[in-house]
């Protein structure tokens, strides 16, 4: 008799399994972790608060992100009392994910996997973990696009909800940031300095103001001491006064209020899932300049925003998780610094529209759970 494989689920999925208890759903995640992911899975939770709908959280804690973020720790069960199971942890983590699971996580219920991909080719260890899931949610037009291509299961596409009222205040003088028109650009190291492509927005920023006194930029890093190499080919390309390396972790609420204390949000990234903090940004009122490709499309338009023209390129090597061969964008860095001279002046109108509130996401995952359960 073959062996199992550990952690592959095996029981099959009946839709008798979600009618036998009150309509309501299991959520592992990053739950305390200060991430990018940490944030959007504790935003699908507020989501879910803003319907009542129920849910029980369980916390994985298999990242090396640092693991400071309380906002739900008293709601943490580790329970699994619904017949609806979502795993919002990418597969790369999510079979170490299981190992901290309740035993019911995955017995007996619907399984479904949150997943954000940023490039068109899906590594074959996502498609074969596919196989223990229902369904999977995505939250960009880009990313599902991509996702049901490669899986044979059903993709929807969920949005990242964006949270505007849990912000804590900060000041310049706290931060040591300088007066007058302020650029943003954030990353975390982990999710790839490459795709997020810090040193274009650099570049785009001196060709627009040079060493000058109109304006200034800040870039909000973490993990730069995990990525020596990287940061530090960061740090020789911020050699000039009117830049500010911001190498720290915040915690969300104060990230939000860094955004909010910002004039600009800049983002020349090759590739996006989703692009929470552009959405953030855009949702406090900043314009955002970001390269035109990836799923931040789906709410960054002319009308609310300053996109960034780009060419698509097949990648020439792996970079982390990303294969070989994936298209990504290089964004023209010279239209980036049209733009960036253009906000000065408040030529566009930023707005986040209004379907990425929690209120709105909150909706749209009731409707779904209750499709499921009829």
């Amino acid at each position: 008799m073959s062996k199992v494989p550990r952690n592959k689920v095996t029981i099959p999925y009946s839709s008798s399994f979600i009618h036998t208890r009150s309509v309501g759903i299991n959520i592992a995640g990053f739950i305390t972790a200060e991430s990018g992911l940490g944030t959007a899975v504790r935003n699908t939770v507020f989501a879910l608060k803003a319907q009542n709908i129920p849910y029980a959280l369980s916390n994985v804690t298999c990242t090396d992100s640092r693991q400071d973020d309380f906002t739900l720790r008293g709601e943490i069960l580790n329970e699994a009392p619904y017949n609806i199971s979502l795993l919002h942890v990418n597969p790369d983590h999510a079979k170490k994910a299981l190992r901290m699971l309740p035993k019911d996580f995955f017995p007996n219920k619907h399984r479904i996997g949150y997943w954000t991909w940023e490039s068109d080719v899906v590594p074959r260890s996502w498609i074969r973990f596919a196989r223990n899931f229902h369904e999977v949610w995505t939250p960009s037009t880009f990313a599902q696009e991509i996702l049901s291509s490669a899986l044979s299961i059903p993709v929807h596409r969920i949005p990242h909800p964006v949270v505007v009222d849990a912000v804590e205040g900060v000041t310049r003088e706290e931060l040591r940031l300088p007066e007058g028109f302020l650029f943003l650009c954030m990353f975390d190291y982990f999710s790839s300095f490459e795709r997020k492509n810090p040193l274009g927005t650099i570049e785009a920023f001196k060709q627009a103001f040079g060493d000058g006194q109109d304006a200034s930029l800040v870039i909000k890093c973490i993990n730069g001491h995990l990525f020596p190499r990287e940061h530090r080919t960061l740090l020789d390309a911020c050699r000039q006064e009117n830049i500010t390396v911001l190498d720290t972790y915040l915690s969300s609420g104060k990230t939000r209020g860094l955004i909010k204390l910002c004039d600009a949000f800049v983002s020349l990234h090759r590739s996006e899932g989703f692009g929470l903090p552009l959405a953030e940004a855009l949702a406090f009122g900043k314009p955002v300049i970001a390269t035109h490709f990836g799923g931040s499309t789906d709410f960054l338009s002319e009308e609310n925003s300053m996109p960034v023209r780009c060419t698509v390129q097949k990648t020439k090597k792996k970079y982390g998780a990303y294969p070989k061969g994936s298209h990504w964008a290089e964004p023209d860095v010279h239209h980036a610094a049209e733009h960036m001279q253009r906000a000065l002046k408040q030529e566009v109108d930023p707005h986040l529209p209004s379907e990425y509130s929690v209120q709105e996401i909150g909706q749209v995952i009731q409707k779904h759970l209750e499709r499921l359960s009829s």
